[in-house]
């Protein structure tokens, strides 16, 4: 008995460490979410406006793009929005406009860079998106399935332009 009580509590104890390490928080399907967080003085912040669509998992067609008929009803992604040090960074519509149903977001950096990282999707049909941005703009997207990610399916490449006359 004794020894499986120590067993329980190692668990508990492992467990811990990675669970802290996390900071994903959860995207509602429908509304408004704002995701924050704070690395050294600077402050991140994104916001997502998603609405639902209701859907047949029996549908011969696919009436939505975005969903990933994981989810019923589907969530589609109508914009994202993100904010470094309160200044709205652009965030084009072709950076999330195939990002249906998704499920959580979170912030990191890498490299010097800023990366938001949204997941979505669930099982065969689940990915991973992370924009990779700076104080400045959104650099690229790139997208990974879920059940890979580790290996990049899509890099997508986010220019600033002068503006036309």
């Amino acid at each position: 008995m004794k020894l499986l009580m120590l067993v329980c509590l190692s668990l508990v104890l492992c467990a811990q460490p990675y669970a802290s390490e996390r900071h994903a928080s959860k995207i509602a399907p429908n509304g408004e979410t704002t995701v924050s967080a704070a690395f050294g003085k600077t402050k991140l912040v994104a916001v997502f406006h998603t609405s639902t669509v209701e859907i047949s998992t029996d549908d011969k067609t696919p009436r939505f793009a975005q969903c990933t008929y994981s989810r019923v009803p589907c969530s589609l992604t109508g914009q994202i929005k993100i904010f470094v040090d309160g200044t709205d960074i652009l965030v084009p519509g072709a950076a999330y406009a195939d990002l249906g149903d998704i499920s959580t977001a979170e912030f990191s950096t890498k490299e010097g860079f800023f990366v938001l990282t949204i997941t979505g999707g669930d099982a065969s049909e689940s990915y991973l998106a992370r924009l990779v941005f700076n104080k400045n703009r959104l650099l690229e997207r790139r997208l990974y399935s879920g059940e890979d990610p580790d290996h990049v399916l899509e890099v997508s490449h986010f220019y600033k332009t002068p503006a036309l006359n």
